[in-house]
């Protein structure tokens, strides 16, 4: 008996190793590049509007946007070695380099503690994204936002108009030349795990 399912077994593992070497192949192939590569597709900017003598009237800066994975975060500080009272004292640091109440802060990831993203803080520069990834904590970081600007101020704002939250033409040479200025994404780069 024991001889039989021992050649069962076997049996089993040979005809598995010939499966996934013929009929298979392909298709674990496929799973293990899912797994070690992503594709992400690179954002493309809005143009920028430039009055006769080329000085800049409006413009495309990226400003850093603060996210917390709520989930994350929380399952870190409830693993072996760590206590909640770490996760309070790391929100206190967070919300200090921000300018945030930390209470607000924690009661905000209280509530959505099942989501895996939930903005914090926007348009933070490079002193304060630097200040908050040296804290090194779990399920924080930062992602590039793109907002629009105009250097100018309200010098022609009637006419060259504005966009809105999503990036779109408004109202004047922003609506007008919506076409040309509106961002064309496409190229894509494959990102590797490290």
């Amino acid at each position: 008996v024991v001889l039989i399912l021992l050649g069962g077994m076997l049996a089993a593992l040979v005809g598995r190793v010939a499966y996934l070497q013929t009929l298979g192949r392909q298709h674990t192939i496929h799973q293990a590049e899912r797994q070690q590569h992503q594709t992400e597709t690179l954002q493309a900017r809005r143009g920028s509007i430039y009055d006769c003598n080329g000085i800049l009237m409006a413009g495309t800066v990226q400003t850093q946007t603060l996210y917390v994975d709520p989930a994350f975060m929380q399952s870190s500080y409830q693993s072996p070695g760590h206590s909640l009272v770490e996760m309070d004292d790391a929100i206190e640091k967070l919300a200090k380099l921000i300018d945030k109440d930390a209470f607000q802060i924690s009661q905000m990831l209280g509530d959505r503690s099942q989501s895996r993203y939930v903005k914090i803080a926007e348009n933070l520069d490079a002193s304060n994204v630097d200040a908050i990834m040296k804290l090194d904590l779990p399920g924080v970081g930062v992602t590039p936002t793109d907002v629009r600007d105009y250097p100018m101020g309200s010098l022609a704002a009637h006419l060259l108009g504005g966009t809105g939250k999503e990036g779109k033409g408004l109202d004047g040479l922003e609506l007008r030349f919506e076409k040309e200025l509106a961002e064309r994404n496409g190229f894509e780069r494959v990102l590797k795990d490290a």
